[in-house]
């Protein structure tokens, strides 16, 4: 009886606070549009301005004889005007990937 009781408030009390452990701010969205100003630290899409990690990773998404290509990328190939997909975790800029094949 007393183990059974025992798990039971083990349980309640890791639905209590185990829930509060996630913050509201981890959520994870993409975001496309053309690069109307990009910076060390900053990127401006479409008129809404993202930080960017110092550890952001750059993708080059490209097409070739009708198939579809991923490579990699880095900072020197975001230019403005360029189309481009932005991973937002939280409020900061993880992953940016050059759509090529939208030109």
């Amino acid at each position: 009886m007393i183990r059974l009781l025992m798990g039971f408030l083990l349980l309640v009390v890791m639905m209590v606070f185990g829930g509060s452990a996630v913050a509201a701010d981890s959520a994870m969205y993409h975001f496309s549009g053309r690069v109307v100003a990009f910076e060390d630290q900053k990127i401006t899409v479409d008129q809404r301005q993202f930080y960017v990690a110092p550890r952001c990773s750059f993708e080059r998404h490209s097409k070739r004889n009708g198939a579809f290509f991923v490579d990699k990328a880095s900072a020197r190939n975001v230019y403005v005007g360029n189309n481009v997909t932005v991973r937002v975790n939280g409020t900061i800029v993880d992953q940016i990937m050059i759509e090529e094949w939208k030109r």
